[in-house]
């Protein structure tokens, strides 16, 4: 709620690093970067309790963006 939807913030984030990377990065690849990116810092620290919520998370979103509340496509 802080930051917006994952509809509108992985958009944008998406846009952002498709400029920056010039390769075509859609709104659920960012879920699953994301989502990367907690399973590296899981290597360093296994127990923390934060980065496996955030890890369930990015993995939410995702399944939002692909296929379920703001699929746009059946």
């Amino acid at each position: 709620a802080t930051h917006g939807g994952p509809e509108q913030t992985f958009a944008l984030i998406a846009d952002l690093w498709s400029a920056y990377t010039w390769q075509a990065i859609q709104p659920h690849d960012v879920a699953a970067m994301l989502a990367l990116l907690k399973i590296a810092r899981l290597r360093g620290n296994p127990r923390h309790d934060d980065t496996w919520a955030d890890l369930a998370g990015y993995a939410a979103c995702g399944a939002e963006l692909v296929g379920g509340v703001y699929a746009e496509q059946p």
